[in-house]
């Protein structure tokens, strides 16, 4: 059986911030961020079964501002924290990547995330 999961988080995402000096926690904007994805989250998702088979996850980004973002920063931060929420078992289990930049909307930025489970 196919396990799919869809949510959104309103605002800017962040990226995890790894440097030197927050390589193991990340960076203070990013947890912040995490503490309100994760209230975000839990408020759309009730008792998730976590994925533990390979996923493939599909990223609509929606940014609120002009500033130019790596995207790699952004599905690490995504990636690190589906997985310290619970919803996959270890984020090496997401197999494929789906990542699309829309334009930015300053009234509405968000990420749309969408899971699916992969059969292999």
């Amino acid at each position: 059986m196919t396990q799919t999961l869809t949510f959104t988080i309103d605002g800017q995402p962040y990226g995890f911030g790894k440097n030197h000096a927050n390589f193991r926690r990340g960076n203070s904007q990013f947890a912040k961020w995490k503490r309100e994805a994760n209230k975000q989250l839990m408020g759309q998702v009730k008792n998730v079964t976590p994925f533990t088979t390979p996923v493939h996850m599909m990223l609509d980004y929606v940014p609120g501002d002009r500033r130019v973002r790596d995207a790699t920063a952004i599905l690490d931060g995504i990636l690190h924290f589906l997985e310290a929420s619970g919803i996959v078992e270890n984020d090496k289990l997401i197999k494929k990547i789906s990542y699309v930049e829309h334009p930015k909307n300053p009234h509405n930025p968000r990420i749309q995330v969408t899971l699916f489970s992969l059969d292999m």
